[in-house]
């Protein structure tokens, strides 16, 4: 009997283990599930993270494509801007020049005006006083022809003068037609110039 009543206990004990056993790997199963699905929602996650990331990538490399091609764009276009200034520069310095050149060349055609002018009146005072002198007349008349002569190559001059003046002025119109284009402002010297004159 107390054998009967110790294998009922042993069979009990076992049972109470394998339940207990059972139980333990029920718990460790449901443990590996529960991982196995996290693992497998992490890896989606993952996955997920993996293709946004090389999308964001995709974008930032055309962006970047599209920045590199932009500053060569302004690059190319500094470059022009740059030459067009320099040219620009070039020109003013030109018509800065000319117009020196005129001014000068102005300056001496007032000079030579002014000394034909002074000549032309010397000669007509000559002229004057040759008439009153009581001299030949064939001497009178030679001087006279001498000086008509002089007053002609005086009138000359003087009309030569005005022609290259008026070339002059020609010329200024056109440099300041291409000052205007150019979008130089020349200094007001010419209109001084004309003033002076």
């Amino acid at each position: 009997m107390q054998d009967l009543d110790r294998g009922r206990k042993e069979l009990e004990s076992g049972m109470e283990k394998a339940d207990s056993s059972r139980a333990a790997a029920d718990r460790a199963r449901e443990e590996a599930l529960n991982q196995r699905a996290r693992a497998e929602k992490e890896k989606t996650g993952a996955e997920n993270m993996q293709q946004e990331l090389q999308k964001n990538m995709k974008f930032l490399q055309k962006k970047a494509m599209e920045l590199l091609d932009k500053e060569e764009k302004l690059r190319t276009k500094e470059v022009r801007i740059t030459e067009a200034e320099r040219g620009i520069q070039a020109r003013d310095n030109l018509i800065g020049e000319k117009e020196r050149s005129l001014d000068k060349e102005r300056e001496e055609l007032a000079e030579k005006a002014k000394k034909a002018q002074a000549e032309v009146v010397k000669l007509k005072e000559k002229l004057a006083d040759a008439e009153k002198d009581t001299a030949s007349t064939a001497e009178m008349e030679e001087w006279r022809r001498d000086i008509e002569s002089r007053v002609k190559i005086v009138q000359k001059k003087a009309m030569d003068i005005l022609n290259r003046e008026e070339k002059l002025r020609k010329k200024e119109s056109e440099l300041r037609k291409m000052a205007e284009k150019l979008g130089v402002r020349l200094d007001e010297t010419f209109a001084t110039t004309d003033q002076e004159l």
